[in-house]
C-alpha cells in the first residue's frame, strides 16, 4: 500500500467508477427503450392512418363513427346511453353527441329516452344498421 492510502479510499474509488458504469448502462437501456417507444408510436399510427382510409372508403364513417356503430352492435336492444358509450369509447359526452348527431342524421342509429326514465336518452341501432 502507498503512503497516505488505505483499503476504504480504494474501495470507494472502485465503487465510484462502478456507478459512472452503471449509469452508462442505463442510459443506453433509457435510449434503447425510447427508441422501441417511438417504433411502436410509429406503427401504431400508420396501422390507424390505414384503418381511416380504408372504413372511410367503404363505409363512408369516420373511425370514432365506426367505432360507436361497433359498440352498438354488442349492445343488447336497450342500445346504451350517452355516460355508457362515452366510458366504452374513452370520449366525453360532449364529443359523443355530434359523432351521434351524423350517424342518427344517416339513419344508422337513432335516440329513444330511457323506458324507466326519460331524463336519460339510450342511443341504439336502427334497422337499416341493425340488419348489416
Amino acid at each position: 500500500m502507498r503512503p497516505g492510502t488505505n483499503e476504504a479510499g480504494t474501495e470507494k474509488r472502485n465503487r465510484a467508477g462502478r456507478a459512472g458504469n452503471d449509469r452508462r448502462h442505463s442510459d443506453g437501456h433509457r435510449h434503447q427503450a425510447l427508441g422501441v417507444h417511438v417504433r411502436i408510436a410509429s406503427c401504431y399510427n400508420l396501422l390507424m392512418q390505414e384503418a381511416r382510409v380504408r372504413v372511410g372508403s367503404r363505409w363512408k364513417l369516420t373511425l370514432p363513427q365506426f367505432d360507436v356503430l361497433a359498440e352498438l352492435t354488442r349492445a343488447d336492444h336497450r342500445g346504451f346511453t350517452f355516460v355508457e358509450l362515452s366510458r366504452l369509447l374513452l370520449v366525453t359526452s360532449g364529443n359523443l353527441t355530434g359523432i351521434v348527431d351524423r350517424l342518427e342524421a344517416r339513419q344508422f342509429i337513432r335516440r329513444e329516452p330511457d323506458a324507466r326514465d326519460r331524463r336519460v336518452v339510450r342511443v341504439t341501432l336502427t334497422k337499416k344498421e341493425g340488419a348489416r
